[in-house]
């Protein structure tokens, strides 16, 4: 049997479909990013077909010599959301997505509520019942299929964490990939 990897297509210049999607986006993506653009003018993107629906890269111009990079995910309904936002880019910078962010941070309420959600996984894992689970700080890696989240979780005591690998699908599905005891505070937050 043939295994088939699914990767994102090469760089292409916009069209009007992938002008009409961000948008559509415009407003998500200026809320997530705190900032009202001047401009908003989607320039390239890349596309990656899935069996839910289609992610999109796409590179949007923002201002003079400013660029930003955003993730959206259509399922095939068409309803379109916003995965990920990279501000800081330039013109000549690639339109990817896929390393772990740096420095790790402070955890959100929705972080918790991933956290949350895998608490009974973690726990039948390592075998432990917590009274005190609380998300600490994260990192986020833009994955194809949805976002890896490295999270750092306060499980009582007064220096006693766990660090957790869990990964949310574009369907928003959590679900726990890996557990790693016996962490402090001061226990980096690296991919295990």
């Amino acid at each position: 049997m043939a295994t088939t990897i699914r990767a994102y297509g090469e760089t292409i210049t916009t069209n009007m479909e992938i002008r009409e999607i961000c948008d559509k986006m415009r407003p998500q993506v200026e809320a997530a990013t705190g900032k009202k653009y001047v401009k908003f003018i989607a320039i390239q993107y890349r596309r990656l077909d899935g069996g839910d629906g289609i992610s999109y890269l796409i590179k949007v111009h923002v201002a003079e010599k400013a660029y930003i990079h955003v993730e959206i995910f259509q399922d095939l309904k068409e309803k379109v959301s916003l995965i990920n936002v990279k501000e800081h880019q330039t013109k000549d910078s690639l339109i990817m997505f896929g390393e772990y962010s740096l420095p790790p941070e402070p955890a959100t309420e929705e972080i918790q509520e991933m956290c949350d959600q895998v608490k009974p996984q973690v726990e039948k894992n390592t075998g432990n019942k917590y009274v005190e689970f609380i998300a600490n700080e994260y990192r986020r890696q833009d994955d194809v299929d949805g976002i890896n989240y490295l999270i750092k979780v306060h499980v009582g005591g007064e220096d006693d964490y766990i660090h957790l690998d869990v990964f949310r699908n574009l369907g928003g599905k959590v679900s726990l990939t890996n557990v790693q005891a016996h962490q402090t505070i001061h226990s980096p937050l690296e991919p295990f």
